[in-house]
C-alpha cells in the first residue's frame, strides 16, 4: 500500500498546478487529464498533512448552485439517454477544485510564483510566434495561418489564439510586475503587453482584444505607478493598428464592421443564414413572443438578416428560461430548446447561448442563478477587502481578472464546457486564496 507520508505530495500538486497554462495548447483532453491530476494530488495532500476542509460562505453557496444544477438535469425528462446526467456529475470538478484551492492555501501549500511565471512564458512565446507566422507566412511549426486571414500559432486551424493570451495576460503581468525592481522592468513591461496586443489584433479575435483593452484601462486607472507604462503601449497600439488597419485587407475587413459585428451584423454567413431561416420559419405570433415589440426596434434583437446572431440567441435562452424560471431546463439545455422550438432539425444548432449568465439562468433558474451572483458577490467583497487591507497587487491584478471573467455583456464559451469553464473556475478559485505568504 502507497504511504503518501514519504513524499511531498504538494509539490506535484503546484507542479500540475503550474502546467494548467500549457494544457490548453493540447486539446480539452489534455486540460481534464491536467485537472484531474490537481484533484488528486490535491486530495493527497489535504490527507498527507490532515487537514480540515474549508467551508465559508462561499463555498456553500457554490456547492448549492452545483446541486441546483444537477438536481434541474434530474428533474427534466426531456433530457435523452444517460450522457447528459454524466456530463451535469462531471461538472462538479470544478467545485472539487475550488475547495482543494481554499483549503491548500489556508494552509500555506500553494506555490503561486511558478504557475505566474509560466504563463507569462507560455504567452509570450504564442505572441511571438503569432509575430513571426505574420511576418514570414509560417510559425516555428511551419503552421500557415488559418484561411490567409488569421494568424492562429500554435492553435493551427482554431481560432483562439487571442482568446489564449486575453485570458493568461493578466496573471503573466503578476510575475512580470514582480521584477519591478530590476532597470530593465519599464522596457520589458512596454515590450511584453504591446507584443501581446499586437498579437491578438492580427489573430482576428476581437472581442479579446476589446477584453484585453478594457483590462489595461482598469489597471491604468487604479495602479499609478504604472500609469506611464500603460499609456506608451496605448500609444503603440494605436499606432500600429492605424497601420494594419490601412495596410492589411484582412485585419482592415475584419475590424472594419467591429460594431456591426457585434450589435449590427450586415452580412451574416453560414450560421447567421441559419438564423434568418429560422425567423423565416416562425410564425408571426411566434416571433412576437421571441422578440418584444419593445426590442425590434434595435437591430441587435430583430429578425432581419442585419440582425445580430447574438441577439436572436440571446432572446431565445430567454424565451428558454421563462419556461421554467426557478430551477432552469436542465445541464446543457440550450441546444435541446433550439431544436424542439425552432424546428430545424436537419441544420445545426448551437450548443450555449455564448453568454455565462443567460446559461446559468437556462439551465439552474433563478434558484442556482442567485447562488452563483451571491458567492461571487461575496467572493467580490472578500478580494477588496484583502486588497484593501494589504494593498497587495497581486490580489488587485487577480481582482481585475474575475471582473473581466464575470463581466456580464462579454460573449462567452460554455460555463460547462472544458476550455471556457476551467478557465472561468481557475481564476474564481484563485480569487479564493489567501496569498498572504506570496511575495509581492
Amino acid at each position: 500500500m502507497l504511504d503518501i507520508n514519504k513524499y511531498k505530495i504538494e509539490h506535484f500538486f503546484n507542479f500540475f498546478l503550474a502546467l494548467f497554462p500549457l494544457s490548453f495548447l493540447s486539446g480539452n483532453l489534455i486540460i481534464n487529464s491536467n485537472l484531474f491530476l490537481l484533484l488528486i494530488f490535491g486530495i493527497l495532500t489535504i490527507l498527507k498533512n490532515n487537514l480540515k476542509l474549508k467551508f465559508d460562505s462561499i463555498t456553500i453557496l457554490l456547492a448549492l448552485y452545483f446541486c441546483s444544477t444537477i438536481f434541474s438535469t434530474l428533474l427534466n425528462n426531456e433530457i435523452p439517454g444517460s450522457q447528459i446526467y454524466f456530463k451535469s456529475f462531471f461538472y462538479l470538478r470544478f467545485l472539487f477544485l475550488f475547495i482543494i484551492f481554499k483549503t491548500l492555501s489556508e494552509n500555506n501549500l500553494i506555490n503561486l510564483s511558478l504557475l505566474f511565471k509560466v504563463c507569462f512564458y507560455s504567452t509570450t512565446v504564442i505572441a511571438l510566434d503569432i509575430f513571426i507566422q505574420f511576418i514570414f507566412g509560417i510559425n516555428i511549426l511551419g503552421l500557415s495561418p488559418l484561411y490567409n486571414e488569421f494568424y492562429t500559432g500554435v492553435f493551427g486551424n482554431e481560432k483562439i489564439a487571442g482568446g489564449y493570451l486575453q485570458e493568461f495576460f493578466l496573471l503573466s503581468l503578476i510575475s512580470l510586475i514582480n521584477l519591478r525592481e530590476k532597470k530593465y522592468y519599464n522596457v520589458l513591461f512596454i515590450f511584453f503587453t504591446s507584443l501581446i496586443l499586437f498579437a491578438i489584433v492580427i489573430s482576428g479575435n476581437r472581442i479579446p482584444l476589446v477584453l484585453t483593452l478594457f483590462s489595461l484601462l482598469i489597471l491604468f486607472s487604479f495602479i499609478k505607478s504604472l500609469r506611464f507604462n500603460i499609456l506608451i503601449c496605448f500609444l503603440f497600439f494605436g499606432v500600429t493598428f492605424g497601420y494594419l488597419f490601412k495596410s492589411n485587407e484582412s485585419i482592415n475587413q475584419s475590424y472594419l464592421n467591429l460594431y456591426q459585428k457585434i450589435f449590427v451584423t450586415s452580412n451574416i454567413s453560414s450560421f447567421g443564414d441559419i438564423v434568418f431561416d429560422w425567423s423565416n420559419n416562425l410564425e408571426k405570433s411566434e416571433k412576437d413572443e421571441v422578440i418584444p415589440d419593445k426590442l425590434k426596434k434595435f437591430n441587435f434583437f430583430s429578425e432581419t438578416s442585419n440582425s445580430s446572431t447574438h441577439g436572436y440567441i440571446y432572446l431565445l435562452t430567454l424565451r428558454s428560461f421563462s419556461e421554467n424560471k426557478l430551477i432552469g431546463n436542465g445541464f446543457k439545455s440550450s441546444r435541446r430548446y433550439c431544436y424542439n422550438e425552432v424546428s430545424i432539425k436537419d441544420k445545426w444548432c448551437l450548443s450555449h447561448p455564448h453568454n455565462y449568465h443567460l446559461e446559468i439562468l437556462n439551465d439552474s433558474g433563478s434558484l442556482g442563478y442567485l447562488l452563483v451572483a451571491a458567492s461571487i458577490l461575496l467572493l467580490f467583497l472578500s478580494s477588496y477587502k484583502n486588497l484593501k487591507s494589504r494593498k497587495n497587487l497581486i490580489s488587485l491584478i487577480l481582482l481585475i481578472a474575475m471582473f473581466i471573467e464575470v463581466w456580464p455583456l462579454k460573449s462567452t464559451g460554455s460555463l460547462y464546457g472544458t476550455w471556457s469553464g476551467s478557465i472561468a473556475w481557475f481564476i474564481l478559485a484563485l480569487n479564493s486564496l489567501n496569498i498572504k505568504s506570496i511575495k509581492d
